[in-house]
């Protein structure tokens, strides 16, 4: 029996054919991995708290109160909750993103894949998707949490 690093060559009666194994057993490596229990490789899907599936182009809903910090002048402010409209304030460092306000799902992180703890970015464009009467006083996108946010069906 000769020995490499991970196969052996076992030998056989007549010496002229070396059948290769993996780990010096007689199992083949396609054997060997039909047997594995290997994890499901499927994506694991983020689901909102109704536990409705987030995909890339659904309407995203923002469901608590946030701060968005890396926005130019212009979109920095906050919105009145009774009239609904942007009151814009330079002298912030952000935007207060009220429960309402809607986006697009442009990227969904698989969990099983990466370790993001934010793993939903949505992007918000003024004049879409104002159904609740909540308008993004600029274009920008934004990570969030699973439980941050709904699909709005």
């Amino acid at each position: 029996m000769v020995t490499s690093d991970l196969f052996t060559t076992m030998d056989t009666p007549n010496d002229e054919e070396k059948k290769p194994s993996l780990f010096g057993s007689s199992m083949g490596a396609s054997d060997l991995f039909a047997k594995m229990d290997l994890p499901n490789n499927d994506p694991a899907k983020q689901l909102d708290s109704n536990g409705n599936e987030i995909i890339i182009g659904c309407v995203i809903r923002v469901k608590v109160n946030l701060k968005a910090f890396h926005l130019s002048a212009k979109g920095r402010g906050s919105f009145d909750l009774e009239t609904k409209e942007f009151m814009q304030d330079k002298s912030t460092k952000y935007l207060s993103i009220p429960p309402g306000l809607r986006g697009i799902a442009t990227r969904v992180y698989d969990k099983n894949d990466s370790e993001a703890n934010k793993p939903i970015l949505v992007k918000f464009t003024p004049g879409e998707n104002v159904e609740e009467g909540f308008d993004s006083p600029v274009t920008f996108s934004m990570h969030f949490e699973s439980k941050e946010v709904e699909r709005v069906l």
